[in-house]
């Protein structure tokens, strides 16, 4: 059987195909005319790595198509035809086990044990760490395979970039001096720093950073735009999700990937105004952690904006306040679920 770059979203497949393809046709599966064709099993050895991702399980909810097309939105045809084409790729691979392509299939790398034991260790180290042991913790978790996987996330900066803080002030503001970290003596217990080690919280844009200032109605607030001097490297730890099915060490990075969605909850996590400074212990320990190795930073989403992006940047050394602003909130819109 033969398929066409039409039958995939991903740039990827389009590129093997429009490279391995010797001839024009008609596609069986899309029904594309007179379009570079390939013969569905030369496919087999691009798709090896995602295919093996998968295992037949009668407590399965999908099918083989129908999972993948949830997970990577590989294809542009329906499950049904999705489910023929893998079966046609593979139909020549004995080492492949034909009732994936008929029987409903799990993630095993997303449900295996190594995956939850993970998640787990990450769970009881925060319970520890917040109710029982602060400083000599037991329920440790392998910082080598953590700091592996940190360095997949790790980020550029460049020289030059700008970003913003904000602080809720009197009509008069605050200027430079006054805007960046606070010192140490006066540094309380924030989602990256521990209480006494200030470190320099911005934002990517300035409504972000409106939000985060929780100003209200008729408050002044004074933003700082803040520009970096020298490139740096942080931590990603936002959007932890993988888009592309056919990235090296799949399997692992799969395995791993519950357990930075819970880290990037735990910095996103809204705290309300009682809410214990306790709550951040397990986010300061990673932060620490990242500075540990090296990294100047941590990226993560904003709590108080959807889509926002906040940096937590252990260092000021390397940014200059180049701009002061004093805005008046002349508005607030509140929702409630």
């Amino acid at each position: 059987m033969y398929c066409c770059c039409n039958c995939f979203n991903i740039i990827e497949i389009h590129k093997i195909i429009e490279s391995i393809s010797t001839e024009t046709g008609d596609c069986e599966f899309c029904g594309t005319k007179s379009t570079k064709i390939v013969d569905t099993r030369e496919m087999a050895e691009f798709f090896a790595q995602p295919i093996s991702l998968y295992k037949v399980d009668k407590d399965g909810k999908d099918s083989i198509g129908d999972l993948i097309q949830k997970e990577w939105q590989l294809f542009n045809i329906d499950s049904k035809k999705a489910n023929v084409l893998l079966g046609s790729m593979f139909s020549d691979e004995s080492s492949v086990d034909k009732n994936l392509f008929s029987e409903v299939v799990i993630n095993y790398a997303k449900n295996c044990p190594q995956s939850k034991e993970l998640v787990n260790q990450w769970q009881n180290l925060r319970k520890e760490i917040v109710s029982t042991n602060r400083f000599f913790i037991e329920s440790a978790i392998d910082l080598d395979l953590l700091k592996k996987y940190l360095i997949e996330k790790r980020k550029k900066y460049t020289a030059g970039t700008l970003f913003y803080r904000g602080r809720i002030s009197d009509r008069d503001g605050f200027d430079c001096s006054n805007i960046g970290k606070p010192p140490a003596r006066k540094a309380t217990s924030g989602r990256a720093n521990p209480q006494g080690i200030p470190y320099l919280y911005l934002s990517s844009d300035l409504q972000t950073t409106l939000y985060e200032t929780r100003a209200t109605f008729l408050d002044y607030v004074t933003i700082g735009t803040f520009e970096l001097t020298e490139d740096i490297e942080i931590v990603k730890l936002r959007t932890v999700d993988l888009t592309n099915p056919f990235e090296e060490d799949l399997y692992e990075k799969l395995v791993y990937q519950p357990f930075l969605q819970n880290l990037e909850s735990e910095l996103s996590r809204p705290l309300r105004r009682h809410d214990s400074d306790l709550e951040y212990l397990p986010t300061q320990y990673l932060c620490e952690f990242i500075k540990h190795i090296g990294y100047e930073g941590v990226e993560y989403g904003s709590a108080m904006r959807k889509g926002g992006v906040n940096i937590a940047f252990f260092d000021d050394k390397k940014f200059n306040c180049i701009k002061i602003e004093i805005l008046e909130v002349k508005d607030i819109e509140i929702s409630t679920s």
